[in-house]
């Protein structure tokens, strides 16, 4: 009898948990409804649907990274993880966008790829801030892999390969050596040396690659500067430290400079912006000083379309929309998340706009076909072929000949004085 009680009384307090635990992701979502950067996050879902499988991972990332932002984070020490609930809420924004292109009769499989890379990039982000890294580090984290799968998956599928175990290779590679990193004691320091060391590193590598080893492919040098710059510095000048230092760094700045205007502008905004420019700057220049040493051996091919200072024009459009979207979502009152938003919006629209014009246009591996492709194969009788199976006329073999009512799929095989059709 005991027993029974104690059961009924665990079963009532899983049901009240449930219900608490409902009605504050309700009460949540009702808050994050007023954020534009959630409305972003849906638009930029349902667009990256139609940019193509392999371009939809990074534009589905940007779009998980944008509805996720950075949750509100306690005050207390203990506090400062982020909440499990709020991120999951989140989540659902971005997934909102893809099921409603789904319902619209969006194709099927696109819609899954969405919607998996969200909860991926979901994941690894909040893995990351849990082991303390700040808003941008962890956006940071959950982009880089997606781009780094999608640039895989390019180069694989440009060489003749199946863009599909590159892209999911370069995934897994990248999204555990980003938790590894964020592992680390000092968490901040060894993530930010290690992706500048990775930006390095393959920055040298597609300048030795794309310019003088293998010119015709001197194109795909722009791409990575720019997948680079979308990873790292985007989240860094938008987001910064997030919750946690962004309310008291404007005090400080307001406090610590008694004008409250700079020519015009609010505090606030300059402050903004001279982040923007200045973190901006820092990246285009550590992904732009190969292509300029490319551009001086080159001599005058250097300023033709796919040469080294169309890198180095993209890296300068680049640096100018962000420092100027950041600058008019502060003065129009928006945070952070929203000018991470923004920005991301754009990188999506940018996709959806260059992905008719890519060297190359991945589609699905072909052990991967549905079931549909393989039954058009088989013949009535379930097997391979069978006399009621279209065949292709072999001349050489059969001595085919091709019937004189083409209307029909049926083919007329003469041998030996016989007909059969």
């Amino acid at each position: 009898m005991a027993s029974g009680v104690a059961e009924h009384d665990v079963g009532r307090g899983i049901i009240a948990s449930c219900r608490r635990c409902a009605a504050a992701a309700l009460l949540m979502a009702r808050v994050d409804a007023r954020r534009p950067a959630s409305w972003g996050a849906v638009l930029a879902a349902a667009a990256a649907v139609d940019v193509g499988l392999l371009l939809a991972v990074p534009c589905a990332a940007l779009a998980a990274a944008a509805g996720v932002g950075d949750p509100p984070r306690g005050v207390a020490e203990a506090a400062r993880r982020p909440a499990a609930i709020w991120w999951i809420v989140r989540c659902v924004w971005p997934l909102t966008g893809a099921a409603l292109m789904a319902g619209a009769g969006g194709d099927a499989l696109s819609c899954a790829v969405v919607a998996a890379v969200v909860v991926g990039t979901a994941l690894v982000m909040f893995a990351a801030a849990t082991r303390g890294l700040p808003a941008a580090d962890a956006t940071s984290s959950g982009l880089v892999p997606a781009l780094v799968a999608a640039l895989a998956g390019l180069v694989s599928v440009s060489s003749g390969h199946a863009w599909l175990p590159a892209a999911g290779l370069g995934w897994l590679v990248t999204a555990g050596a980003a938790l590894r990193l964020a592992a680390a004691n000092d968490a901040v320091e060894a993530w930010r040396r290690g992706v500048q060391v990775a930006a390095m590193t393959t920055t040298l590598a597609a300048m030795a690659g794309c310019y003088f080893l293998a010119p015709e492919h001197a194109r795909w040098y722009a791409l990575l500067v720019a997948a680079w710059f979308v990873g790292a510095a985007l989240p860094q000048a938008a987001l910064g430290a997030g919750t946690l230092d962004e309310a008291a760094r404007e005090r400080l700045l307001c406090c610590a400079l008694p004008a409250t205007a700079v020519r015009g502008a609010p505090r606030p905004v300059v402050a903004v912006v001279w982040r923007a420019v200045g973190v901006s700057a820092s990246w285009a220049a550590l992904l732009g000083w190969p292509a300029m040493v490319a551009a001086a051996l080159w001599g005058g091919d250097a300023a033709r379309v796919d040469g080294p200072l169309m890198a180095v024009a993209t890296l300068a459009v680049l640096v100018a929309a962000l420092t100027l979207v950041a600058g008019v979502v502060r003065w129009a009152g928006g945070a952070g998340e929203t000018t991470f938003a923004a920005c991301a919006g754009l990188a999506v629209a940018a996709a959806t706009w260059l992905s008719p014009a890519l060297p190359v246009r991945p589609t699905l591996p072909r052990p991967l076909v549905l079931v549909a492709g393989i039954v058009s194969r088989i013949g009535v009788e379930r097997f391979g072929r069978s006399c009621q199976t279209s065949q292709v006329p072999q001349p050489g073999r059969t001595g085919a000949v091709l019937p004189q009512d083409a209307g029909t799929d049926l083919v007329r095989v003469q041998k030996g004085g016989l007909i059969a059709r």
